[in-house]
């Protein structure tokens, strides 16, 4: 029960998350058909065979970094060493930031926050079923 009521919140809050990404253009409820759609999405291709659900979470992520970089690039950020602006204050570079990261005092609820969405699904996916072992056809390499 505990599992079905965090992913209500998930998808309403996906809804909520599609409405205001897409400037309020998407309503809520068609944020929610979207995440809907998105889940048969993954069931279909888990239909498929594990392994070409491996490949399709691969190319998500190869997105993902893609849109970062291309972001990065265009927003003119600070580059990989330090970067020193008109008031006197040092920015650390990305490397540096990696290393060692640090928060303003008002960012700290939005990190721990993000920090905890993406350990979240993992937990979930974790305690699932998903994780036992499991019989592997080596007749049929992509099942």
């Amino acid at each position: 029960i505990a599992v079905i009521g965090s992913d209500i919140q998930e998808v309403v809050g996906t809804g909520i998350a599609i409405y205001l990404l897409s400037n309020k253009a998407v309503p809520v409820w068609a944020g929610c058909l979207i995440t809907g759609a998105d889940t048969f999405t993954f069931l279909t291709v888990q239909y498929f065979g594990v392994r070409y659900l491996e490949a399709f979470v691969c190319i998500l992520i190869s997105t993902m970094t893609l849109c970062f970089l291309v972001n990065w690039g265009l927003s003119g950020g600070s580059d990989l060493g330090n970067t020193e602006y008109g008031s006197g204050q040092t920015e650390f570079g990305l490397l540096a930031g990696w290393a060692l990261p640090t928060v303003q005092s008002w960012g700290v609820t939005q990190a721990v926050g993000t920090i905890g969405a993406v350990i979240m699904p993992h937990n979930l996916y974790l305690h699932s079923g998903l994780v036992l072992s499991r019989k592997i056809s080596r007749n049929k390499p992509n099942r």
